[in-house]
């Protein structure tokens, strides 16, 4: 569903392999002045390593955040201390940089944008509303989406992978990280997934899917543009409402 990549990977590495130069160089100027620096830089490591040897889940890039503010910290720190021998040369490094960082932003906010009206509000939102007026209070839902819940209220909703459902962690401790098999363990009377989830849980666990029939759909609509120039941001295009039969 995307593009060719506008900008080739050589240019990516390179332009990773310099900004890690200068954190490096932040590092020691901010550990001479600190020894006490030392222990971010461990927690930074030690998170660098884990997510390069580790097959982690999806939701755990949301961590990623906060330690990249503190990588830039670093590398900022970097930029200071060449400014103090080579202005020039800071001032050139400073320019390339703010412009790596900011260069993507003419792409990426359009395309957030579009994901949050033609999306996340046209068939989320959409779907959870819809799945709030079937439901009533002993009705449970299935579904990964959390964004559903919030036109869902005070609904019992069991979530994969566990972010907002005690019920729902203990569940997938024993079916694996993945919507289907929550479905199979709890077997609650909405399901709410999408087609690729829904040919898995008719694969893997055909008598839980005949418990169910489909009674409502969502799709995008045409407006719905995740890709443009390259720069690609996926969200939900097609939503399915399934429900107990017995």
């Amino acid at each position: 569903m995307g593009s060719q990549r506008l900008v080739p990977e050589t240019a990516i590495g390179a332009f990773v392999a310099g900004i890690t130069i200068l954190a490096v160089i932040g590092a020691c100027r901010l550990v001479s002045l600190s020894r006490r620096t030392t222990i971010v830089i461990l927690l930074l490591l030690i998170f660098a390593t884990y997510r390069t040897i580790s097959l982690i889940s999806v939701y755990l890039t949301w961590y990623q955040v906060p330690l990249l503010a503190l990588f830039f910290i670093f590398v900022a720190a970097g930029v200071e201390l060449i400014h103090r021998n080579w202005p020039r040369i800071a001032a050139c490094v400073a320019v390339i940089v703010s412009f790596c960082y900011a260069v993507h932003v003419p792409l990426s906010f359009p395309r957030e944008r579009n994901i949050q009206l033609y999306a996340e509000e046209k068939v989320r939102i959409e779907i959870g509303g819809r799945l709030n007026a079937l439901m009533n209070a002993a009705d449970a839902a299935v579904l990964e989406p959390l964004y559903i819940g919030w036109a869902a209220r005070n609904k019992t909703i069991y979530d994969s992978p566990g972010i907002g459902s005690k019920v729902s962690t203990a569940a997938l401790l024993h079916t694996g990280e993945n919507v289907w098999g929550l479905a199979a363990a709890l077997r609650p009377t909405f399901l709410v997934m999408r087609p690729s989830e829904i040919e898995h849980l008719q694969a893997q666990y055909p008598e839980t899917a005949k418990l169910y029939e489909k009674i409502d759909e969502v799709q995008a609509p045409s407006n719905y543009k995740p890709c443009d120039w390259g720069y690609f941001v996926e969200s939900d295009h097609d939503l399915v409402i399934l429900k107990r039969t017995y």
